[in-house]
């Protein structure tokens, strides 16, 4: 999964958000930013081929967001590799606005490019999620990095 289209982008910033400010408490953001909690939810979900329950956020959704919660314009579309470090409501240091290939979210030391049947261009449902996880881990704290280490070993140990 690349991680640094818009649409992830902004569904990442958005889970960091739910996190930092609402404690995991997805209703929480729901009410804050008048909306339904089950469309937090359908942005939230990675999008599936055949899935209809999932849904990439829209322009006009991600600036509502925004405008509800006091952010600047365009937070959500912010570049992971820059923000990774952030947390919410800080001020960057060093915000780079250009856009190129080079500009890709840290790789995680343990990651597994390809799948573990050898396929580099289709991944089982297995591998995704754990790709998925993994891509999730610049925001989350150390605490819930091991934890999650801990269950990606479990993972892999099972297939």
């Amino acid at each position: 999964m690349d991680i640094n289209t818009l649409y992830d982008r902004r569904r990442i910033h958005l889970q960091r958000l739910i996190r930092e400010r609402f404690k995991g408490n997805q209703t929480a953001l729901a009410k804050a930013v008048e909306r339904n909690a089950g469309e937090i939810s359908r942005w939230l979900s990675p999008p599936r081929d055949g899935k209809s329950w999932t849904r990439n956020m829209s322009e006009i959704s991600a600036r509502r967001i925004e405008h509800h919660l006091g952010l600047e314009t365009g937070y959500l579309d912010r570049p992971l590799a820059n923000g990774a470090a952030q947390t919410v409501g800080e001020p960057m240091e060093a915000y780079d606005t250009t856009r190129d290939d080079s500009d890709q979210a840290p790789t995680p030391p343990f990651s597994t490019p390809g799948c573990c049947h050898g396929d580099t261009e289709t991944q089982c449902r297995h591998c995704a999620h754990i790709q998925y996880i993994m891509n999730s881990l610049p925001f989350m704290s150390l605490a819930e990095v091991e934890t999650l280490r801990k269950v990606i070993d479990v993972l892999r140990a099972h297939k």
